[in-house]
């Protein structure tokens, strides 16, 4: 898909006449009904013409970019809408980058053009309200073919929250395999060889044993964290003795 997306040549960056652009604004605002479908959906909805640009954004995008009006995101490409720090640093905008070469939206996009639906991962980096955000979205588009032309029409589902959670399950689940694995080891260190320093030993299987509950606690905690019913309770440790079971 990639290597077909990119070559398409050339990946549109002229931007269409602002009398273009109203008529193609035009066109899927007229249907009352239809609107009104289109603007129920949950997830994110977005219809392009062929360079790019957003002529119907439904609410879902409105909310999630902080406007009001499908006017004030009307002729922007998706990344500027959403906007993705790579989008500002395109010369010719958004899709135009270096970085944009690999994005899932802008391929997704370009086969739907090329009159093929496609589905692909996009993540984006943007700033918003002063801080930095990075979101994960799949987007399915869709070619759309109307009044002799191809828009691309595609929805945006937020899989943010699932890869932050698949992260934290890799991450739990390889240093919950490291800590077992050394009590693996402590324990034949016991059994095959009986060891002078086997009190030490025993000391750390135990601090091995300790750090396996620890794990399978935080993430317990990371579960109720992330369904919103955590109630953090602040408790001191010792440094001191933090570093040291880091170095034993």
């Amino acid at each position: 898909m990639s290597e077909t997306a990119i070559g398409y040549d050339p990946i549109p960056s002229v931007r269409a006449s602002q009398e273009e652009l109203w008529r193609q604004i035009g066109y899927f605002s007229e249907d009352y009904m239809a609107c009104h479908l289109l603007e129920a959906l949950p997830n994110i909805l977005v219809i392009l013409n062929r360079q790019r640009q957003i002529v119907y954004a439904n609410r879902t995008l409105l909310d999630m970019v902080g406007v009001d009006e499908g006017q004030s995101v009307h002729g922007l490409r998706p990344g500027e809408a959403f906007g993705c720090v790579n989008a500002g640093h395109a010369e010719r905008g958004c899709g135009t980058g270096e970085a944009c070469r690999c994005c899932g939206s802008l391929l997704a996009t370009l086969n739907a053009l090329d009159g093929r639906k496609d589905t692909q991962e996009c993540r984006i980096s943007r700033g918003t309200g002063g801080r930095f955000e990075a979101l994960g979205l799949l987007v399915m588009a869709t070619p759309l073919a109307y009044r002799d032309d191809t828009f691309p029409l595609y929805s945006l589902t937020d899989i943010s929250h699932e890869k932050r959670r698949q992260a934290l399950e890799r991450l739990f689940f390889h240093d919950i395999l490291n800590i077992v694995g050394s009590i693996k080891s402590f324990a034949e260190l016991l059994q095959d060889f009986q060891p002078a320093d086997a009190e030490a030993i025993c000391r750390l299987i135990q601090t091995a044993a300790e750090q396996t509950i620890d794990e399978i606690e935080a993430q317990r905690v990371l579960s109720i964290a992330e369904n919103r019913e955590l109630q953090v309770t602040p408790a001191p440790i010792s440094t001191r003795m933090f570093l040291r079971q880091l170095r034993d």
